[in-house]
């Protein structure tokens, strides 16, 4: 069998194990001039769901405000269906505040408080808090 410039051909099968975090690994291979070359890559594995905590809840007659944090940036977050507000820079934990402002003309504040948040990876975490 004749090689074809620019196939790949595989060398080795290799398997690699990565831990929570960011993982370097350095590939190691030869162009198609015979020269050895190497190129790094940062490969990170987020399985965490986000960490959602109530600072704070304040229940007026026609008010619902809560206070959430975060421990990460999340890409999406909801209270009760609908967009919540986050912080756009850290505290100095780390973690991100956000807020949640419910009016009711009626006097019927929701029951529950549902919380959804997706991080970057994708995990998504619900609490509810009553």
């Amino acid at each position: 069998m004749e090689k074809k410039r620019n196939e790949i051909l595989p060398l080795t099968e290799s398997y690699i194990s990565f831990i929570e975090g960011e993982n370097t690994v350095e590939l190691y291979y030869e162009d198609a001039n015979r020269q050895s070359q190497s190129q790094k890559e940062t490969v990170l594995v987020d399985t965490k769901v986000p960490n959602v905590v109530m600072l704070d809840i304040v229940k007026k007659p026609n008010v619902l405000f809560v206070t959430f944090s975060v421990d990460e940036f999340v890409r999406e977050l909801s209270v009760n269906g609908e967009l919540a507000m986050l912080r756009a820079f850290p505290n100095d934990d780390g973690t991100y505040n956000f807020f949640y402002r419910e009016e009711a003309n009626d006097g019927q504040l929701s029951e529950k408080v549902i919380v959804e948040a997706m991080d970057e990876a994708g995990n998504t975490v619900q609490e509810y808090i009553e």
